[in-house]
């Protein structure tokens, strides 16, 4: 008589895979934090862009405070507070106020019987350069 052998599940199967179970699981985890981590430097990015533009809004909303009062009064300088203002030849005063080192905040401002704001805008002033290289094949 021939003894019967066991054909089910061995014990080395077992370990591979535990081992496996083991790999997936800290591999999930590494990219798990990775993710957390730029996520993170995404959100702090985002938090200074906005703490920059509303720390310049408020400083223009200062200027035009100040434009208003200058306005009532009938003589309206060449600048406040170090900031250049322009007027046109259609009764429009602009300013600028740089928000970030290649972003200015644009005011202008349509002088009639009252200040209407006509534009309250972020400009990008820096310099944008393409990467025009397309690598297919290098042999």
């Amino acid at each position: 008589m021939t003894p019967l052998k066991n054909k089910g599940v061995t014990p080395g199967i077992i370990s591979f895979l535990c081992i496996l179970l083991v790999f997936v699981l800290a591999s999930l985890a590494a990219i798990a934090l990775l993710s957390a981590r730029q996520t993170h430097l995404t959100v702090e990015k985002s938090l200074e862009n906005q703490q920059a533009y509303y720390t310049a809004d408020l400083k223009a909303l200062e200027i035009y405070e100040k434009v208003e009062i200058a306005y009532a009064q009938g003589n309206l300088p060449d600048a406040i507070d170090n900031t250049a203002l322009t007027l046109s030849d259609e009764s429009i005063l602009s300013y600028n106020i740089p928000v970030r080192q290649d972003t200015n905040l644009n005011v202008s401002l349509l002088l009639e019987n009252s200040i209407t704001p006509i534009n309250w805008s972020l400009e990008y002033t820096g310099s944008w350069k393409p990467d025009e290289t397309l690598n297919v094949l290098i042999p």
